[in-house]
C-alpha cells in the first residue's frame, strides 16, 4: 500500500518534468543556437538575397569597403548600431554594424565599438533583413546627399540587408546555458521519480526512517497494520497501533508513532480574491533524531482528532507550540545523542 502510493506520487510527479524538457527541446529546435554560433560564411554582399530564400539568414562576410550613411540605429532611446552602405554592380547595399553590447533585457548599453566614416575589410556577422525594415528617413537622408532622388535611390537598392543589432552571440549564449541548466534540473529531477518507480524505499519524504531502522523493514510492518489493524482514519490519515501515515495528494508520512516527540497544528487564514477561505490546519511532527515533518492542509476538526489521538496514545508526548516545549524538546532529542555518543565512548574503552 505504502509502496503504491509512493509509485502514485512518482507519476504524478513525473508530469511537470516531462512537460518542461519538452518544452526547452522545442526551444533548442525552433531557436536559431546552430546558425547564430555557426554563421555561413559568403563571399558577397550579393549572395544575401540567396541566403534569405534558403532560410539561411545569419552569415559572415568580409566588406571591402563601407561607407557611413549618417544614420544610426538606436533602441529605447540609447544608440546600437550604424548604417553603412555600399554598391557592388550598380546595386546598393546596406550593412547595420553595432557599436553598443546589449544587456539581457535586450537594451544597448555604453558604446564598445567607434567607427570611421569609411570602413575597409570590415568583417560582419548578422542575419539578413527585408531592407523594408529600415526607416524610411534613412533613403531620403541619403538620396540628398547624393544628389538623387528617393525614388532612384529605392530602385538601386538591394530587397535585403545585413544587420549586426539582430545577432547578439552574448545574449544567445546566456539563454543556452540559462535552458541547458534548466534541462539538466529537470532530467535530474526525473531520474529521481523514476527511481522512485523502481525502489520506493529510496522515496525522499521517508528516507528519515533510517534512522529508526530499515525503511523497507519499517514499511513492511506498517503496510500489515494498514492491511487489517487501523485504529483511526482521519481523512488521508491513517493511525494504527504503532505508525502515523498520511497518503497526502503530494506527499507521504510514514511516522513511529513511538519516535514522536512533539506534535503541535498551526492554522493559515487563505483568501482568494476578496473572499476569506475557511481556515486550514497543518500537523507538525518531531520526531527523535532531529526528524520533522509537516502534514498537508487539513481542516480543524481533523487536526484536533489526530492531536488529541497522538496525545492519548503516545507516551510523554509534547503537545502544542511553546517555547517551553521547543526547548524541551531540543533538550530530550539532544540528551539522547549524548547517551547514545557517552555509550559508544564507554564500548570503545571497555
Amino acid at each position: 500500500m505504502i509502496e503504491k502510493h509512493i509509485r502514485k506520487l512518482a507519476l504524478r510527479h513525473m508530469i511537470f518534468p516531462v512537460l518542461m524538457l519538452a518544452a526547452i527541446g522545442a526551444l533548442f529546435h525552433f531557436l536559431p543556437f546552430s546558425e547564430v554560433f555557426h554563421p555561413e560564411t559568403i563571399e558577397s554582399l550579393s549572395s544575401i538575397s540567396f541566403q534569405y530564400s534558403e532560410d539561411e539568414p545569419y552569415v559572415t562576410l568580409t566588406c571591402d569597403y563601407l561607407r557611413y550613411t549618417g544614420y544610426d540605429h538606436y533602441v529605447s532611446g540609447n544608440k546600437a548600431g550604424s548604417y553603412y552602405y555600399t554598391f557592388l554592380d550598380d546595386t546598393c547595399y546596406f550593412v547595420l554594424i553595432r557599436t553598443a553590447n546589449y544587456n539581457l533585457w535586450c537594451v544597448p548599453g555604453e558604446q564598445t565599438v567607434v567607427l570611421s566614416y569609411t570602413l575597409t575589410d570590415q568583417t560582419v556577422s548578422g542575419k539578413v533583413l527585408k531592407t523594408s525594415h529600415i526607416p524610411s528617413d534613412l533613403f531620403t537622408q541619403m538620396a540628398d546627399d547624393l544628389g538623387w532622388t528617393t525614388e532612384g535611390l529605392t530602385e538601386v537598392c538591394s530587397s535585403y540587408y545585413i544587420s549586426e543589432c539582430t545577432f547578439d552571440v552574448t545574449i544567445y549564449t546566456y539563454l543556452r546555458w540559462g535552458l541547458s541548466i534548466l534541462a539538466v534540473f529537470f532530467a535530474l529531477a526525473l531520474i529521481v521519480y523514476i527511481f522512485w518507480l523502481l525502489r520506493p524505499s529510496f522515496y525522499t519524504g521517508t528516507l528519515c526512517l533510517l534512522r529508526y531502522g530499515p525503511v523497507r523493514r519499517q514499511f513492511r510492518k506498517a503496510n500489515a497494520e494498514l492491511a487489517g489493524d487501523i485504529v483511526v482514519r482521519l481523512g488521508n490519515v491513517c493511525l494504527t497501533p504503532d505508525f502515523y501515515v498520511e497518503f497526502g495528494q503530494n506527499r507521504l508520512i510514514v511516522m513511529p508513532l513511538k519516535r514522536i516527540l512533539w506534535v503541535y497544528r498551526i492554522g493559515a487564514v487563505q483568501r482568494f480574491l476578496f473572499f476569506r477561505l475557511p481556515v486550514s490546519y497543518r500537523i507538525y511532527l518531531h520526531g527523535r533524531g532531529h526528524v520533522s515533518l509537516t502534514s498537508e492542509q487539513m481542516d480543524a476538526d481533523t487536526s484536533i482528532s489526530i492531536t488529541r489521538y497522538l496525545k492519548t496514545n503516545v507516551p510523554d508526548l509534547l503537545v502544542g507550540y511553546t517555547d517551553s516545549n521547543r526547548r524541551l524538546a531540543k533538550d530530550i532529542d539532544a540528551g539522547r545523542k549524548k547517551k547514545r555518543h557517552n555509550s559508544h565512548s564507554n564500548q570503545k574503552t571497555g
